[in-house]
């Protein structure tokens, strides 16, 4: 104990220290929830693509980024979600012959996620491969 402090303000300070412990760490884990949702979103989207379930992609796509955009904040993880949210959008939109808007959405994922610009999207059919000629 220190002087001139009292053993229950010493025990206030601790339970205080603790209890903010706690609630980071709880906060970290619904964080880490929110995220692996969002994953899970992504890859039904990307199972949809690959299956040509455009319309359907879309609007998971869209779904999605208007969750995220309430709730992501700043930083690499947040602009790899994004980004792939966006490049799900691309795909689907190029699958439903909206190129322009597309090549709009492909762009920005790429800015987001650089590794986009090399992905082989020859799994999305012909999406992929319009989305692939229109970007060379």
């Amino acid at each position: 104990m220190f002087p001139g402090t009292s053993s229950a303000r010493s025990a206030g300070r601790l339970a205080a220290a603790l209890s903010f412990s706690l609630l980071v760490t709880s906060a970290a884990f619904a964080q880490q929830e929110v995220v692996d949702e969002w994953d899970r979103k992504l890859a039904r989207a990307d199972e949809l693509l690959r299956g040509g379930e455009h319309k359907k992609a879309r609007r998971a796509a869209r779904e999605l980024l208007a969750e995220m955009t309430e709730v992501v904040g700043t930083g690499p993880a947040a602009e790899q979600l994004v980004g792939r949210a966006t490049a799900a959008l691309a795909l689907a939109e190029s699958g439903l012959l909206e190129l322009d808007a597309a090549l709009w959405d492909w762009q920005i994922a790429g800015a987001l996620l650089p590794s986009l610009r090399t992905l082989d999207l020859a799994g999305y059919g012909d999406a992929g491969a319009r989305l692939a000629a229109a970007t060379a």
